[in-house]
């Protein structure tokens, strides 16, 4: 890691002292991260086990800001874990996990802006999207409002052909892209809608066309904050038609918080028609809205209980009231109970559990902050015999 480290630093100061001064602007930042996890029984329905690990990740930022109208973002990402043979070892020589998270060029063509590359993007609070792509991104301004249209590109087929003079692609077979539009609309000072249009469509072994549209409604009242989503699904993939739904809504009024969402399920898997809401997206890329600790994949989002969608939100629906409190000024606490259960029966089971979730925030500087969590499970039919426990510690900073 020590050797991966040092080549891509050195290589952005090369690249950034190799550059006219006057010409760029040099920004640079990123993010650290060190945790420690223990979860048990979360996989088995009658057998104990438990998982226990150590990783850290580390994010380096670099951008060329050439003007106001144009600057090229790169974010590049390097994980391991402890005593893994892949850098985590005695030594640390091996060949982590190295990732190029993104590059894309941002520049604007009058008040349009394009955004050019592997780039991060959000559509629905992350209940459709939520994560890095490579496409474009167009931003037209109209009146006094943006208006972005999204190319993802999911799955390509017509690589090019492997040769000596031609890079190794891999060949899906599949053609599969994420299309979408998605203004906001500030109606007032204090409220704003998103309305949406999503699309994907996949060419190959499972031809789908599927719409998905929607609106978030964001609101600011007296002393709290309050939103809603809601999306309908429609379409069809592998000739059976969809018709599905999810609604969400959520306040935060600073000491207490709370929040609710139904992602419809299939009711009848054997028939002509899909009715699971996501079920497409599920078993594609992109959709992350993290909720509970254990049952919502949360902080520490490798792992979720037996039967539980996780950040794929799908077949479930979810309820949830906390409180967060500050005793002291560098310490924050938050309590969350969670009830889950499948919107639609799996194996004849639909109950998921009621969660308790646990978290304490101290900043022992003021860039360095310190995660502690403790959550517990109480597991219902659909999860298992046994109840998921998750305690878990992360130091972490950013510049």
């Amino acid at each position: 890691m020590k050797k991966i480290f040092g080549v891509l630093v050195a290589g952005l100061v090369c690249a950034a002292a190799a550059m006219p001064a006057a010409a760029v602007e040099n920004e640079f930042g990123g993010y650290w991260r060190t945790r420690a996890i223990s979860m048990q029984d979360f996989n088995a329905t009658d057998k104990e086990g438990t998982q226990s690990y150590v990783d850290t990740r580390t994010r380096l930022y670099y951008t060329a800001k050439f003007n106001d109208k144009f600057k090229f973002v790169n974010k590049f990402e390097i994980d391991n874990g402890w005593g893994d043979n892949v850098g985590g070892d005695i030594g640390a020589d091996g060949n982590p996990t190295f990732e190029v998270k993104n590059s894309y060029a941002d520049f604007y063509v009058g008040e349009h802006n394009f955004k050019v590359g592997i780039q991060p993007g959000k559509i629905a609070r992350g209940f459709l999207f939520d994560d890095d792509f490579t496409g474009l991104t167009a931003s037209f301004k109209v009146g006094s409002i943006m208006v972005p249209f999204m190319w993802m590109k999911v799955e390509e087929n017509d690589f090019p052909e492997v040769s000596l003079n031609k890079p190794l692609f891999l060949n899906t077979g599949n053609e599969r892209d994420y299309l979408a539009v998605s203004p906001v609309f500030n109606i007032t000072e204090t409220l704003s809608i998103n309305p949406y249009l999503f699309i994907d469509k996949e060419q190959g072994t499972d031809d789908t066309m599927l719409f998905y549209l929607g609106a978030d409604v964001n609101a600011k009242l007296d002393g709290m904050t309050a939103w809603g989503t809601a999306i309908l699904e429609t379409g069809e993939t592998n000739d059976r038609d969809t018709m599905a739904f999810l609604l969400a809504a959520g306040a935060d009024a600073g000491l207490v918080h709370g929040q609710i969402f139904y992602a419809s399920g299939d009711e009848d898997p054997a028939d002509d028609d899909y009715d699971q809401f996501g079920l497409h997206l599920n078993v594609g890329k992109g959709q992350t809205y993290y909720w509970a600790e254990i049952m919502g994949d949360g902080i520490f989002d490798d792992f979720r209980s037996n039967n539980a969608p996780g950040k794929k939100v799908s077949n479930i629906m979810a309820a949830n009231i906390g409180a967060t409190v500050k005793p002291m000024d560098k310490l924050t606490l938050t309590g969350d109970l969670w009830y889950a259960q499948l919107a639609e029966e799996v194996a004849g089971e639909d109950e998921l559990g009621l969660e308790i979730d646990l978290k304490a925030t101290y900043m022992i500087l003021d860039n360095l902050k310190l995660d502690v969590v403790a959550a517990y499970l109480m597991a219902g039919d659909a999860t298992g015999d046994e109840d998921p426990i998750e305690l878990g510690a992360q130091l972490s900073f950013s510049f």
